[in-house]
């Protein structure tokens, strides 16, 4: 058994400072946006309730796929790096809940506010 820890160890951390310096080091500039007007309660109006209802259906079934994938990813993270599942499922639990989150505050602090 081949083991490519140091290496998984050294991808990741150089794909974390590439991140860090593409978002965080930018984060922080202004930028121009585009003002979009959406009109929500005519695009409500023209919902059917057979879309609404397939679209809810398809995007639950991708996010039940998405998650098996998920799992049976970092089981197989988990055998190749020594490391125990549920580490491996905590890390994996912990980004993808914190990368929203920031995505969400960076797009927060480069909004134009609007008085």
């Amino acid at each position: 058994v081949k083991n490519d820890g140091p290496f998984v160890l050294m991808v990741y951390q150089y794909g974390f400072k590439s991140l860090h310096k593409r978002i965080f080091f930018n984060a922080w500039r202004k930028l121009k946006y585009l003002e979009v007007v959406f009109d929500a309660e005519s695009h409500i109006k023209n919902l059917s309730l057979k879309k609404v209802v397939l679209n809810f259906l398809l995007l639950a079934f991708l996010v039940a796929g998405s998650g098996y994938i998920v799992a049976l990813s970092g089981i197989a993270i988990g055998d190749q790096t020594n490391l125990s599942e549920s580490f491996v499922g905590t890390l994996l639990n912990a980004v993808s809940t914190f990368l929203p989150e920031l995505i969400v505050s960076i797009a927060a602090v480069r909004r134009k506010p609007s008085l």
